[in-house]
């Protein structure tokens, strides 16, 4: 079974999506669902309501019906990620939405792209070699969604040491990387981004995961076959995880 590796829900401060509507239309979709809500610590607070994951969503889990969490990756907060991520999940999925007390969502726009992709990507190699607590590292595109700048020059071949920097970091230490969905609508993302995929696994990179970083009900599983396509094109194994162990999808 082929999962959708990143949603949120209703516990997060950012979605309104009911838990029974995301597993039923994913299961439509003939895909399982794996929930991972947010844990981002103060100053900037972007928490998943622990008491109400643990009460409402325990209780679906099966083994198509996963429990994660998305932790943005930082130093400032790596003992109160390490702990969090020792609880009884089945994915810990991380992520970097700040460069430099940048939040990307609201000001990567205002930045010079260049300096702030170089910087986003060594951040990322950074937290990878410093964070050992994760098991696929999110959205490597997200720069993209917010900076029209980042979007038209966020290519491998205008930052070759840093990607593969990031990639040796990353298959060093056996670690899977998301293929996020949120732009795949487009054909040259597509390509752009089946580059960077097939470096990963010419660097070593074996795994990825999938998944649609879903809000919004029609986001759910959203374009999953193209992902399909970029991972299997590339010569990346696409997993899940299930009790923080990797298993194939099929």
């Amino acid at each position: 079974m082929y999962f959708d590796a990143h949603i949120h829900s209703a516990v997060s401060p950012d979605s309104q999506m009911d838990a029974a509507m995301v597993i039923d239309t994913l299961r439509r979709q003939g895909l399982g669902t794996t929930f991972t809500e947010h844990c981002d610590f103060p100053p900037y607070n972007f928490m998943v309501d622990f008491d109400r994951y643990e009460r409402e969503y325990r209780p679906l889990r099966s083994d198509s019906v996963l429990m994660g969490l998305e932790l943005t990756l930082n130093e400032e907060h790596h003992a109160q990620n390490t702990q969090i991520a020792a609880g009884d999940w089945d994915f810990i999925l991380g992520s970097i939405h700040y460069v430099d007390g940048i939040n990307l969502f609201y000001d990567a726009d205002t930045q010079p792209a260049n300096q702030l992709i170089h910087r986003y990507l060594t951040d990322m190699k950074a937290m990878v070699e410093s964070c050992g607590f994760f098991d696929s590292l999110a959205h490597i595109d997200y720069i993209c969604r917010y900076s029209t700048a980042a979007n038209e020059i966020f290519l491998y071949e205008n930052y070759p040491e840093a990607f593969d920097a990031l990639f040796t970091a990353l298959a060093e230490r056996n670690l899977a990387m998301e293929i996020s969905t949120k732009r795949l609508g487009n054909a040259r993302n597509r390509q752009a981004l089946f580059n960077l995929y097939k470096r990963f696994a010419k660097l070593g990179g074996q795994y990825v995961t999938i998944g649609s970083d879903a809000h919004m009900p029609e986001q759910l599983g959203k374009d999953i076959i193209k992902a399909q396509k970029i991972a299997n094109e590339a010569g990346l194994t696409a997993v899940y995880f299930r009790e923080r162990k990797r298993c194939a999808c099929k």
